[in-house]
């Protein structure tokens, strides 16, 4: 058995001692001390949760900055879209942040949703690149979720192909 002061030469830079039962160095048979496995672990768990801590203080300290492209390019302040005016089909835009819902009617004083339009209107935004799908019980709403990772380049792609896909019904 190994008492306290053989034990102490034993512990870590840290001071955690070796897990009992763990290979020690034999001078008689001319081996090395074999790594303790457990130790090991905690030592790679420590660093792990120290690199996340660290990475924490990072974030919290300086968050990173999400471009808002829906607001500088489909919605103003008042909700109201900036492609609006330009398509009659567009009856109003809901939405908070990044999660959008484009309402598409056929007559905007009497609001008959404009279900087909917006099957059409996913179908060729797809071919655009941009997965859109109908939503609401009505299935007139156009329901556009983007990334988290938008950018504003991305934003403005979307604009304009909604822009162009639009127009096309229009005519």
């Amino acid at each position: 058995m190994r008492d306290a002061a053989s034990d102490a030469a034993f512990a870590d830079a840290e001071g955690e001692a070796e897990t009992p039962g763990a290979a020690a160095p034999s001078p008689i048979v001319g081996t090395e001390r074999v790594p303790d496995p457990v130790r090991a672990t905690r030592r790679a768990r420590r660093v792990r949760e120290q690199a996340v801590g660290a990475a924490a203080e990072r974030f919290y300290a300086a968050p990173p900055q999400i471009e808002r492209g829906w607001g500088a390019l489909l919605i103003d302040m008042q909700g109201r879209a900036y492609v609006m005016p330009r398509h009659t089909l567009i009856g109003a835009v809901h939405g908070t942040g990044l999660y959008l819902g484009i309402e598409l009617v056929r007559d905007r004083e009497t609001p008959e949703p404009a279900r087909e339009e917006v099957a059409r209107v996913c179908d060729l935004l797809l071919g655009h690149g941009f997965i859109v799908q109908a939503a609401s019980e009505r299935q007139n709403v156009l329901k556009v979720k983007p990334p988290l990772v938008l950018t504003e380049a991305d934003a403005r792609r979307f604009v304009a192909a909604l822009d162009a896909v639009l127009g096309s019904l229009d005519d």
